[in-house]
């Protein structure tokens, strides 16, 4: 059962339901049941109730503190749904029976392609696509202004899931931004202000990082 408010995003009010006795429609509707307020992503869509009867009532009354009284017929789920597709025995199904790799789907469309000329080509593109390829990539440094996205010069595959990026502290005060590289791993040692307190902006290091990475960073921005 769902229903929704007018009222919209406010916590109130509160939705109450009954249900029809059966002593026949629109007689007398049986004792109350709070409904729940279902929020998506902060959204307010509307109250609902998910429940098990004995008996099937044919009206349900949905009243709401502010004074609004709602009633409805209850009807079957999908009630005029059409059949579903495996009843008609043209419809090809079951064909499909697990995750296949990127050679095997290259097989799989030459074969229908093969089957079924008249519904199906194999067309052959200019421009290949990196397809399942990526760079690789993380956020470091914090969230929102505080932090940096880093991605990789090579592939993930071909060495760029091996790179390593750090923001390290140190002892010390007036001390400069400074970026090191000991084989894949990337070492950033941030700047220092004249009290010992850190000094380096999300800018600063994402500057830093690409030119002093050795080729090992493509990529970065706050």
């Amino acid at each position: 059962m769902e229903a929704r408010t007018t009222q919209g995003q406010q916590t109130t009010p509160v939705i109450t339901m009954q249900l029809e006795n059966d002593s026949g429609p629109g007689t007398s509707f049986g004792f109350a049941r709070t409904m729940s307020r279902f929020v998506d992503s902060g959204q307010y869509m509307f109250h609902r109730n998910l429940f098990k009867l004995d008996a099937r009532p044919s009206q349900v009354r949905v009243t709401s503190a502010t004074g609004g009284v709602a009633t409805g017929y209850v009807s079957n789920w999908l009630e005029d749904a059409p059949l579903p597709l495996t009843a008609d025995p043209a419809y090809k199904w079951n064909f499909v029976d697990g995750y296949k790799h990127p050679q095997q789907l290259y097989r799989r469309a030459e074969e229908i392609a093969r089957q079924y000329p008249d519904v199906a080509e194999i067309v052959y593109l200019p421009y290949k696509t990196n397809g399942y390829q990526r760079k690789a990539q993380a956020t470091i440094g914090g969230t929102g202004q505080a932090a940096v996205v880093v991605s990789s010069a090579a592939w993930g595959h071909e060495g760029g899931n091996d790179i390593t990026v750090e923001f390290a502290d140190r002892p010390g005060a007036n001390l400069p931004l400074t970026v090191e590289v000991a084989g894949r791993a990337v070492r950033v040692l941030l700047a220092k202000d004249a009290s010992g307190g850190l000094a380096s902006t999300a800018a600063e290091v994402a500057a830093a990082l690409r030119p002093r990475s050795q080729g090992l960073i493509d990529r970065a921005h706050p």
